[in-house]
């Protein structure tokens, strides 16, 4: 067919041309004549706009006849990361990652000396360095392998269906607890999280189901705790992690709703709540422990390490966005049932505001925080992007349930941050930390970091 339309088009095209040659050549032609030529000449013309405009609109995945044809092929392009798609649809693989290099630079450590063992020294490190493959296929089946390559840790690494209201995802992937914690560290307006997302137990191993709609989302599932390496077992490594990861399962569930959302999410106000409890084996120690906002800090206060038999941890999250200014905070009470009867209770809560200078917004969809399209890039002669926020944040270990021997003395954690954002563009960004940490209301810090990140 292709072929029978080529040659149509060269033969009227002839005929078209032919006739004012052979015009020139027998003097002014009969006006039957230039009438043919004229409705000959239109219909080449019109046939050529024609398979131009079908190529236009079949431009990266070949005309109609040749999806029809060979639906299995596919297509390989790029989408804020490589992707490969069949010509149907059906099947599509994405290859990507991302690299964080950070640098801290800590100010007098004296007068945390009591509460820290050791010197803080400044310091680098690749916070991040992942790369992942994903995709789905028969359109239903999803499946994700992440590999931090820094940490050398399992990070997603699961399959499941694909349903906009009703999917199930088996494996290793994130608990439904939590909105900084659930938005990528790749979107977050900080260089690290919140001091209160201690509680929220990031990735385990388990069952999640989960669906959204235009303006309300859910997800609930059962967890196991694992280790970096995605393996779940009652053994004392596990509940001894750098995060204060718990020991035993997990019934974790999260509803969110948008009662405001206008102007394509330029404006919109987000509430959720999320729950958290599980049984715990008391023979396995569990502590939690936390530093202040920078990952190269020691850990600046602790609860020691405890018997449990149960945990029961909570989250009241809200988000307001209106055009380039956001604010966001989550609540976080945390209650804790011991193997002696003593029973400790947690709290924690951070508050935030950010400002988009150069008018760019927060970009949100189902529930969490996404990637913000820079308006002017830097590396196309513009400015980038520039956002810069406000952090205040706290985290009360407390001390009935403490350790007398515990290494680590401090209860309590204040930190405020300031940062500055620059994005080059929607893929890469400089990030700005200025923090104050305050231990038990008492001792004081300053650190100053930088992060450079780019995704691909």
């Amino acid at each position: 067919m292709k072929r029978v339309g080529n040659i149509v088009v060269v033969v009227l095209a002839a005929l078209a041309f032919a006739g004012p040659v052979w015009a020139q050549g027998s003097g002014a032609a009969m006006p039957e004549q230039q009438g043919l030529r004229e409705g000959a000449q239109e219909a080449a013309e019109a046939l050529v706009a024609e398979r131009v405009d079908g190529q236009k609109s079949t431009a990266g995945r070949g005309s109609s006849q040749e999806e029809e044809e060979d639906p299995s092929g596919f297509r390989v392009f790029w989408a804020d990361g490589v992707r490969m798609e069949t010509n149907d649809g059906k099947f599509q693989v994405r290859l990507g990652g991302r690299i964080q290099y950070d640098w801290d630079w800590f100010g007098d450590d004296s007068e945390v000396d009591p509460f820290v063992p050791g010197p803080i020294e400044d310091g680098t490190e690749f916070r991040r360095a992942q790369i992942f493959v994903s995709g789905y296929m028969y359109e239903k089946i999803e499946f994700k392998a992440q590999w931090d390559i820094a940490r050398n840790v399992v990070k997603d690494l699961y399959f499941g269906y694909r349903h906009p209201h009703f999917g199930v995802r088996f494996g290793h992937t994130k608990e439904p607890f939590g909105l900084e914690e659930l938005t990528s560290d790749k979107y977050i307006t900080f260089i690290e999280r919140a001091l209160p997302t201690i509680f929220d137990s990031s990735r385990n191993s388990g069952f999640l189901v989960h669906g959204n709609w235009d303006q309300f989302g859910y997800g609930v599932g059962i967890f196991r705790d694992t280790d970096s390496s995605g393996v779940g077992q009652n053994e004392p490594t596990i509940a001894d992690t750098d995060i204060g990861r718990l020991s035993g399962y997990n019934f974790t569930g999260r509803v969110y709703g948008l009662p405001v959302k206008s102007d394509d999410g330029r404006r919109l106000l987000h509430v959720a709540f999320a729950l958290r409890r599980g049984p715990r084996e008391p023979s396995i120690p569990t502590r939690f422990r936390q530093r202040p906002e920078t990952h190269l800090a020691p850990y600046f206060i602790s609860t020691g390490k405890l018997a449990l038999q149960s945990s029961t941890i909570a989250s009241i999250e809200g988000a307001f966005v209106y055009d380039s200014f956001s604010l966001q905070g989550e609540y976080k009470p945390a209650w804790m049932t011991t193997e002696d009867g003593i029973n400790p209770s947690y709290l924690g809560w951070y508050l935030y505001g950010s400002y988009w200078i150069t008018g760019e917004h927060r970009a949100y969809r189902n529930g969490v925080f996404r990637r913000v399209t820079v308006k002017s890039p830097f590396l196309e002669g513009g400015p980038g992007g520039w956002e810069v926020g406000l952090r205040y944040s706290m985290l009360d270990l407390g001390s009935d349930a403490k350790p007398e021997d515990s290494a680590i003395p401090g209860d309590r954690l204040d930190d405020i941050t300031v940062g500055v954002n620059w994005h080059w563009n929607k893929m890469t960004r400089m990030m700005f930390n200025v923090i104050h940490a305050t231990i038990d209301q008492e001792a004081t810090i300053w650190t100053f970091s930088w992060r450079g990140q780019v995704e691909f």
